[in-house]
Protein backbone atom coordinates (compact mmCIF):
# COMPACT_ATOMS: atom_id res chain seq x y z
CA UNK A 1 0.00 0.00 0.00
CA UNK A 2 1.30 3.35 -0.15
CA UNK A 3 1.05 5.72 2.59
CA UNK A 4 -0.30 9.56 2.42
CA UNK A 5 -3.43 11.37 1.02
CA UNK A 6 -1.77 14.73 -0.13
CA UNK A 7 -2.19 15.37 -3.79
CA UNK A 8 -0.17 18.55 -4.14
CA UNK A 9 2.84 19.27 -5.85
CA UNK A 10 5.91 17.93 -4.04
CA UNK A 11 3.88 16.10 -1.91
CA UNK A 12 5.47 12.35 -1.10
CA UNK A 13 4.01 8.92 -0.44
CA UNK A 14 5.92 5.89 0.79
CA UNK A 15 5.29 2.43 -0.17
CA UNK A 16 4.71 -0.24 2.38
CA UNK A 17 4.58 -4.07 1.79
CA UNK A 18 2.22 -6.74 3.94
CA UNK A 19 3.66 -9.47 5.87
CA UNK A 20 5.71 -11.64 3.71
CA UNK A 21 6.52 -9.30 1.02
CA UNK A 22 9.37 -6.93 1.00
CA UNK A 23 10.15 -3.41 -1.07
CA UNK A 24 11.97 -5.01 -4.71
CA UNK A 25 14.23 -1.71 -4.80
CA UNK A 26 14.82 -0.53 -0.79
CA UNK A 27 16.03 2.81 -2.67
CA UNK A 28 12.92 3.40 -4.41
CA UNK A 29 10.31 3.34 -1.86
CA UNK A 30 9.14 7.30 -1.94
CA UNK A 31 6.67 8.30 -5.01
CA UNK A 32 6.57 12.37 -5.03
CA UNK A 33 3.92 14.53 -6.87
CA UNK A 34 5.81 16.21 -9.83
CA UNK A 35 4.19 18.03 -12.37
CA UNK A 36 0.46 16.35 -11.76
CA UNK A 37 1.84 13.10 -11.47
CA UNK A 38 3.45 10.29 -9.30
CA UNK A 39 6.56 8.86 -9.45
CA UNK A 40 6.80 5.48 -9.81
CA UNK A 41 7.56 3.72 -7.14
CA UNK A 42 8.84 -0.30 -6.82
CA UNK A 43 7.18 -2.98 -6.24
CA UNK A 44 6.09 -5.69 -3.59
CA UNK A 45 7.49 -8.60 -3.64
CA UNK A 46 7.29 -12.21 -1.71
CA UNK A 47 10.28 -12.72 0.47
CA UNK A 48 11.36 -15.96 2.48
CA UNK A 49 11.61 -16.29 6.39
CA UNK A 50 14.85 -16.07 8.14
CA UNK A 51 16.68 -19.06 7.66
CA UNK A 52 16.65 -21.66 10.42
CA UNK A 53 19.56 -22.12 12.56
CA UNK A 54 21.58 -25.64 11.02
CA UNK A 55 22.61 -27.88 14.00
CA UNK A 56 26.81 -29.41 13.26
CA UNK A 57 27.23 -26.79 10.61
CA UNK A 58 26.08 -23.13 8.96
CA UNK A 59 24.70 -21.76 5.76
CA UNK A 60 26.15 -19.29 3.35
CA UNK A 61 24.29 -16.53 1.92
CA UNK A 62 22.16 -13.67 3.12
CA UNK A 63 19.54 -12.67 0.73
CA UNK A 64 16.03 -13.78 1.52
CA UNK A 65 14.52 -12.54 -1.82
CA UNK A 66 12.91 -14.89 -4.48
CA UNK A 67 15.19 -17.58 -5.81
CA UNK A 68 18.12 -16.78 -3.41
CA UNK A 69 19.72 -19.77 -2.17
CA UNK A 70 21.80 -20.42 0.79
CA UNK A 71 24.71 -23.34 0.69
CA UNK A 72 25.40 -25.91 3.77
CA UNK A 73 28.65 -25.88 4.95
CA UNK A 74 29.24 -28.83 7.70
CA UNK A 75 31.38 -28.37 10.70
CA UNK A 76 34.72 -29.98 10.73
CA UNK A 77 34.17 -33.62 11.46
CA UNK A 78 30.98 -33.47 9.99
CA UNK A 79 29.35 -33.86 6.60
CA UNK A 80 25.59 -33.66 4.70
CA UNK A 81 23.42 -36.35 4.61
CA UNK A 82 22.34 -35.94 1.44
CA UNK A 83 25.29 -34.24 -0.47
CA UNK A 84 22.33 -34.07 -3.47
CA UNK A 85 20.46 -31.32 -1.08
CA UNK A 86 23.22 -28.95 -0.38
CA UNK A 87 21.45 -25.48 -1.57
CA UNK A 88 18.28 -24.27 -0.95
CA UNK A 89 16.29 -22.14 -2.79
CA UNK A 90 13.73 -19.25 -1.71
CA UNK A 91 10.74 -20.20 -3.68
CA UNK A 92 7.29 -18.66 -3.31
CA UNK A 93 7.75 -17.21 -0.03
CA UNK A 94 9.26 -20.73 1.39
CA UNK A 95 12.86 -22.15 1.48
CA UNK A 96 13.13 -25.53 -0.32
CA UNK A 97 14.42 -28.48 1.58
CA UNK A 98 18.07 -28.59 2.47
CA UNK A 99 19.78 -31.80 3.98
CA UNK A 100 21.43 -31.48 7.36
CA UNK A 101 25.33 -32.34 9.05
CA UNK A 102 25.56 -35.84 10.43
CA UNK A 103 29.01 -36.64 12.17
CA UNK A 104 31.55 -38.58 10.26
CA UNK A 105 32.82 -41.87 11.57
CA UNK A 106 36.00 -42.91 13.46
CA UNK A 107 39.49 -44.06 11.68
CA UNK A 108 39.52 -47.92 11.65
CA UNK A 109 42.29 -49.98 12.43
CA UNK A 110 43.78 -52.79 10.30
CA UNK A 111 43.30 -56.41 12.15
CA UNK A 112 46.21 -58.45 12.98
CA UNK A 113 47.26 -60.27 9.91
CA UNK A 114 45.07 -58.25 7.70
CA UNK A 115 44.56 -55.25 5.88
CA UNK A 116 41.80 -52.49 6.10
CA UNK A 117 40.98 -50.10 2.87
CA UNK A 118 39.41 -46.87 3.56
CA UNK A 119 39.82 -44.94 0.55
CA UNK A 120 35.95 -43.91 0.66
CA UNK A 121 36.79 -41.59 3.53
CA UNK A 122 35.01 -41.80 6.85
CA UNK A 123 32.71 -39.94 6.04
CA UNK A 124 28.78 -40.92 5.76
CA UNK A 125 28.17 -43.49 3.36
CA UNK A 126 31.90 -44.30 3.09
CA UNK A 127 32.39 -48.25 2.89
CA UNK A 128 35.18 -50.18 4.44
CA UNK A 129 37.05 -53.30 3.19
CA UNK A 130 38.86 -55.63 5.26
CA UNK A 131 41.39 -58.74 3.96
CA UNK A 132 43.21 -61.39 5.29
CA UNK A 133 46.98 -62.56 4.46
CA UNK A 134 47.44 -65.87 2.90
CA UNK A 135 46.82 -68.47 5.87
CA UNK A 136 44.02 -66.18 7.87
CA UNK A 137 40.38 -66.69 6.99
CA UNK A 138 38.02 -63.07 8.18
CA UNK A 139 35.63 -63.87 10.62
CA UNK A 140 32.68 -60.87 10.85
CA UNK A 141 31.30 -58.82 7.80
CA UNK A 142 34.07 -58.03 5.47
CA UNK A 143 32.56 -54.29 4.33
CA UNK A 144 30.81 -51.88 7.56
CA UNK A 145 29.61 -49.25 6.45
CA UNK A 146 29.59 -45.63 7.83
CA UNK A 147 26.14 -44.78 9.25
CA UNK A 148 24.48 -41.26 9.88
CA UNK A 149 24.72 -41.82 13.77
CA UNK A 150 28.57 -41.70 12.96
CA UNK A 151 29.60 -45.38 14.23
CA UNK A 152 30.19 -48.05 11.42
CA UNK A 153 27.95 -50.52 10.72
CA UNK A 154 29.31 -53.58 11.98
CA UNK A 155 32.42 -54.25 14.31
CA UNK A 156 35.67 -54.69 12.65
CA UNK A 157 36.25 -58.12 11.53
CA UNK A 158 38.99 -60.28 12.50
CA UNK A 159 41.44 -62.32 10.81
CA UNK A 160 41.67 -66.31 11.63
CA UNK A 161 44.66 -68.28 11.64
CA UNK A 162 42.84 -71.12 8.63
CA UNK A 163 43.99 -74.54 10.28
CA UNK A 164 41.61 -77.36 10.48
CA UNK A 165 43.85 -78.88 13.71
CA UNK A 166 43.67 -75.64 15.72
CA UNK A 167 41.50 -75.74 18.71
CA UNK A 168 41.69 -72.54 21.51
CA UNK A 169 42.22 -74.63 24.30
CA UNK A 170 40.16 -71.20 26.21
CA UNK A 171 37.87 -68.88 25.93
CA UNK A 172 38.37 -65.09 25.55
CA UNK A 173 38.15 -63.56 29.42
CA UNK A 174 38.08 -66.87 30.65
CA UNK A 175 40.05 -69.45 32.21
CA UNK A 176 43.26 -71.21 30.66
CA UNK A 177 44.49 -74.41 32.17
CA UNK A 178 46.34 -76.75 29.88
CA UNK A 179 48.83 -79.65 30.11
CA UNK A 180 49.96 -81.74 27.64
CA UNK A 181 48.11 -84.97 27.83
CA UNK A 182 51.62 -87.36 28.50
CA UNK A 183 53.10 -87.20 31.36
CA UNK A 184 56.73 -87.29 29.65
CA UNK A 185 55.73 -84.37 26.80
CA UNK A 186 56.25 -80.81 26.76
CA UNK A 187 54.97 -77.69 24.81
CA UNK A 188 57.51 -76.88 22.21
CA UNK A 189 54.67 -74.77 19.95
CA UNK A 190 52.23 -71.73 20.99
CA UNK A 191 49.62 -70.17 18.74
CA UNK A 192 48.01 -67.26 20.21
CA UNK A 193 45.48 -64.98 18.90
CA UNK A 194 44.05 -61.43 20.28
CA UNK A 195 40.86 -59.96 19.71
CA UNK A 196 40.45 -56.68 19.73
CA UNK A 197 36.95 -56.46 21.08
CA UNK A 198 37.15 -58.19 23.86
CA UNK A 199 40.82 -57.01 24.73
CA UNK A 200 42.33 -60.80 25.20
CA UNK A 201 44.03 -63.62 23.76
CA UNK A 202 43.16 -67.18 22.89
CA UNK A 203 45.87 -70.25 22.88
CA UNK A 204 46.16 -73.39 21.80
CA UNK A 205 49.58 -75.76 22.20
CA UNK A 206 51.33 -78.31 20.57
CA UNK A 207 53.73 -81.08 22.50
CA UNK A 208 56.41 -83.11 21.66
CA UNK A 209 57.97 -85.86 23.62
CA UNK A 210 61.30 -85.76 25.56
CA UNK A 211 64.21 -87.47 23.84
CA UNK A 212 64.54 -91.17 24.70
CA UNK A 213 66.78 -91.80 27.45
CA UNK A 214 64.46 -90.46 30.13
CA UNK A 215 61.90 -92.31 32.19
CA UNK A 216 58.45 -90.85 32.48
CA UNK A 217 57.94 -92.89 35.83
CA UNK A 218 60.16 -90.25 37.39
CA UNK A 219 59.20 -87.53 36.02
CA UNK A 220 57.57 -84.40 38.26
CA UNK A 221 55.60 -81.76 37.76
CA UNK A 222 55.25 -78.45 39.68
CA UNK A 223 53.13 -75.46 39.61
CA UNK A 224 55.61 -72.60 40.02
CA UNK A 225 52.46 -69.93 41.03
CA UNK A 226 51.09 -66.82 40.11
CA UNK A 227 54.60 -65.08 38.41
CA UNK A 228 53.27 -61.77 37.82
CA UNK A 229 50.30 -59.49 38.75
CA UNK A 230 48.01 -58.05 36.30
CA UNK A 231 49.81 -55.24 34.01
CA UNK A 232 52.98 -56.56 35.62
CA UNK A 233 56.16 -58.26 33.44
CA UNK A 234 56.22 -62.16 32.78
CA UNK A 235 59.65 -63.68 33.04
CA UNK A 236 59.62 -67.21 34.07
CA UNK A 237 62.59 -69.53 33.77
CA UNK A 238 62.04 -73.62 34.77
CA UNK A 239 63.89 -74.93 37.72
CA UNK A 240 66.39 -77.48 37.37
CA UNK A 241 66.66 -77.29 33.46
CA UNK A 242 62.92 -78.35 33.65
CA UNK A 243 60.51 -77.87 30.76
CA UNK A 244 56.99 -76.42 30.62
CA UNK A 245 54.57 -79.07 30.84
CA UNK A 246 51.31 -76.75 31.09
CA UNK A 247 50.30 -74.02 32.07
CA UNK A 248 47.07 -71.97 33.48
CA UNK A 249 45.93 -68.55 33.06
CA UNK A 250 43.30 -66.06 34.23
CA UNK A 251 42.31 -62.90 33.03
CA UNK A 252 40.51 -59.46 34.55
CA UNK A 253 38.61 -57.71 32.62
CA UNK A 254 39.14 -54.71 34.42
CA UNK A 255 43.05 -54.54 33.78
CA UNK A 256 42.44 -56.69 30.15
CA UNK A 257 45.56 -58.39 30.58
CA UNK A 258 46.73 -62.31 32.19
CA UNK A 259 48.72 -63.18 35.09
CA UNK A 260 50.55 -66.84 34.65
CA UNK A 261 50.94 -69.87 36.37
CA UNK A 262 53.51 -72.56 34.89
CA UNK A 263 53.41 -76.24 35.48
CA UNK A 264 57.01 -77.41 34.99
CA UNK A 265 58.43 -80.43 34.69
CA UNK A 266 61.99 -81.88 35.48
CA UNK A 267 62.84 -85.42 33.64
CA UNK A 268 65.00 -87.77 35.02
CA UNK A 269 67.14 -89.99 32.97
CA UNK A 270 66.72 -93.70 33.42
CA UNK A 271 68.90 -95.67 35.48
Amino acid sequence: MILGNMHMEGHRRRLECNHGYLPLDLNNVTSQCQNGRWTNVTTCVQVCPKFEKINLGKVAGDSIYENATRHLICDDGYSPLDPAKLVSQCTKGEWTEITKCVPDCGTLSAPMNGEVDLSQGIKFGAKASFTCQTGFTLEGLPSPTCTSAGTWSSAAPLCQINDKNLKWQNKLDGLLDYACPNKNQFINHVISQHHNHKEDRQFDFTCSDVVSGYDDSTTTCTYSGWVNEFDQPVNFRCPDDGFIHGMRSEHNNHHEDRKWDFFAARFQKSA
